[in-house]
């Protein structure tokens, strides 16, 4: 349902081992619909870069957190309305299959900087220190002679690196790097300045629209990571009773009271799940009416045709399905995430939904590849520019889902993969492996291991899980 006038102010009434036998591998593949060949390398794309008068594209990657993919007006949401990052996916490309391969901010986040998995760059939770020795895609962009910016959200434990390759980096500390929705102060290259704006989420657009506004003669990579939508769910005050009228739209497992129950108190949400639905709607359509202004500026600049636009979440969240709120678990709603692509340079038919897949450590290496710079060999991910260029290039066959132990979260280290069709996960200690079909099964209710049809697809999964935990690509 849509209601013209303000997009911000309305009413409703109403997520193989190396010697297995080639016969297994390809009752494999037609087990799981996938294709034949894979490749480790991205396919031939094309020209390297933007070819608008041999410029390297500008770049802007802006994450938000804990923003489930479904919460966008362009993907169907029943209420929460998103103008700003539908005119993105109108203008560009959703991606309806992309994925993080750990549903955890920490992790996550080292993710989409290194382009690899929390095992290779070694974030394994929101305990572990970042390691100075990352490469991370903003140095090697720097490296080819970009402007480069990090503006917001760290939160990495331990001491602010020295972020190689990063000529502005703008953050903040409090609330051990979670940061807070109302005058949150910053640390602006290194000192520490108090709030300019009360309210977080504007505060760091207008130092983004700053950075863009700078003269320059090289082009920009801005890394732009908002706290918002993470809990405390705070929204500014023009929006405390948007959508009042609205009742959220819960699973049927869900209560009331499920935020206190299974250790949920330790993940910030004590009190009734209804509220803090709505409070995480209504800061959802604060944050898209900012980056409204983001890509207003582009536009005012002229630098939209030259700017490769990406919008992604560090990972999803839970409101009430299999009876979790936070995130963490190998389940939909927690490890797929919103994915918006605009990049006139390569983007042919704006307004495409793709489905193939992408996951957070493909971001980095798509980035290099378009700003024409070699992709290091230690990434794990791979460019998805080719899936920019042709709706026909394939997207990935699988992934490896990961998470560590996150103390004092309840939650068994677990890993899983992650195919178009299944998923396949492991956990440590005494909980059994489960196996779902999300084409049959996407709320993931009915565990297949035990029937025969687990049975005739177990080994194909374990294999493949085994593949990616050694580090090959499937």
């Amino acid at each position: 349902m849509r209601i013209m006038g303000d997009p911000y102010r309305r009413s409703f009434s109403n997520g193989c081992t190396i010697g297995i036998p080639l016969l297994l591998l390809a009752v494999a593949v037609a087990a799981l619909s996938l294709p034949l060949q894979g490749h480790a390398e991205p396919l031939d794309s094309g020209p390297r870069g933007n070819d608008e008068e041999g410029k390297p594209p500008n770049i802007l990657f802006i994450l938000s957190d804990d923003h489930r993919w479904d919460f966008l007006s362009c993907v169907g949401h029943p209420f929460v309305e998103t103008p700003s990052l539908d005119r993105l996916a109108d203008q560009g490309i959703l991606f309806s299959n992309a994925f993080v391969t750990t549903s955890l901010c920490t992790p996550s986040r080292a993710s989409f900087l290194t382009g690899q998995y929390a095992h290779t760059h070694g974030v394994q939770n929101n305990l572990t220190a970042w390691r100075n020795d990352n490469v991370t895609f903003l140095e090697l962009l720097k490296g080819a002679g970009y402007d480069t910016a990090f503006i917001g959200k760290w939160h990495m434990p331990g001491r602010l690196p020295n972020l190689r390759g990063v000529d502005r980096f703008i953050t903040f500390t409090v609330q051990a790097g979670q940061g807070r929705y109302w005058k949150c102060p910053l640390v602006v290259d290194g000192k520490d300045v108090p709030a300019r704006k009360p309210y977080i989420t504007e505060d760091l657009t207008d130092y983004a629209l700053e950075y863009i506004e700078k003269e320059r003669k090289s082009p920009f990579c801005l890394y732009l990571s908002y706290k918002a939508v993470h809990h405390e769910w705070r929204p500014p005050p023009d929006l405390v009773d948007l959508y009042d009228d609205v009742k959220p739209v819960l699973p049927k497992e869900a209560d009331s009271w499920i935020t206190t129950t299974r250790g949920s108190i330790y993940f910030g949400t004590f009190g009734k799940l209804e509220h803090h639905y709505m409070n995480y709607a209504r800061c959802v359509v604060a944050l898209d009416r900012q980056i409204g202004r983001v890509l207003d500026k582009l536009d005012e600049l002229g630098l939209r045709e030259n700017t490769l636009v990406v919008y992604a979440g560090d990972n999803g969240y839970y409101w009430g399905e299999h009876r979790l709120v936070d995130k963490r678990w190998a389940y939909e709603e927690a490890i797929r995430v919103p994915w918006i692509v605009r990049y006139p340079g390569a983007i042919q038919d704006p307004g495409r939904r793709a489905s193939q897949m992408v996951a957070n450590i493909d971001l980095a290496p798509t980035l290099l590849e378009a700003a024409g710079v070699e992709v290091p060999k230690s990434m794990d991910g791979r460019s998805f520019l080719p899936v920019l260029r042709s709706e026909d290039a394939p997207g990935r066959r699988a992934w490896l889902y990961e998470y560590f132990q996150d103390f004092p979260y309840n939650v068994p280290e677990h890993q899983a993969v992650r195919t178009d069709t299944h998923i396949y996960i492991e956990f440590e200690g005494r909980r059994p492996a489960e196996l779902y079909d999300l084409l049959k099964d996407p709320r993931q209710k009915k565990n297949l291991i035990g029937t025969r049809e687990g049975d005739r697809l177990l080994p194909v999964m374990k294999a493949m899980l085994e593949q990616l935990r050694r580090g090959e690509r499937l």
